[in-house]
């Protein structure tokens, strides 16, 4: 064997431990990269159910939401900021959401579902009031997205107690009990 055929042998090898070496690079990257998504969607689901908890855990603020939806004008000033307060975490996560989608640590379908509540809450009529200022102070990415979602998916509050019926006033849920018990049939 010559030299130029060791040598030739010897670039081979090199060639191929760097291939193999990218290779493995790219199998960890995509490991690190399944581990980053899980570990957004994770952080993102716990901070979403977080907003709902606050519902739960201060009457105060389920009672605010549950006025400014509807009356938003006649709503106390403490009402009113317990609300913009709330509109604006669930703003915030959608817009965690938007950054998430465009890293492609979250699919699209996650992105659309958690676009959706904080569309609903704007497209009534306390958070039209509260979008028209609020929209100025978030980014561009969250503006853009949630507008297009409420464009293709009109809303009202029909549809946002559909998804979330623990918004509706205790004094409807009653209207709505005795209407349904006067349409039953009579046996």
């Amino acid at each position: 064997m010559t030299l130029e055929e060791i040598y030739y042998i010897g670039q081979t090898i090199a060639v191929v431990a760097i291939l193999g070496s990218l290779g493995a690079i790219w199998v960890q990257l995509r490991k690190d990269h399944a581990l980053a998504r899980a570990n957004a969607q994770q952080e993102l689901l716990q901070h979403n159910a977080s907003h709902f908890d606050i519902l739960i855990e201060q009457p105060s603020v389920l009672a605010s939401a549950q006025q400014c939806i509807v009356d938003y004008d006649n709503a106390p000033s403490r009402q009113k900021t317990e609300f913009c307060a709330y509109l604006h975490k669930q703003v915030a996560v959608a817009e965690a959401a938007v950054f998430l989608a465009q890293d492609e640590l979250i699919a699209l379908s996650s992105l659309e579902k958690l676009l959706a509540y904080p569309a609903l809450l704007i497209g009534t009529p306390g958070g039209q009031q509260n979008w028209v200022a609020g929209r100025m102070a978030y980014g561009a990415d969250i503006v853009a997205a949630l507008e297009d979602y409420m464009r293709d998916h009109p809303s009202d509050l029909d549809a946002l107690y559909a998804v979330a019926p623990f918004l509706i006033p205790d004094e409807q849920v009653d209207s709505k009990a005795i209407e349904a018990e006067s349409k039953e049939p009579n046996a």
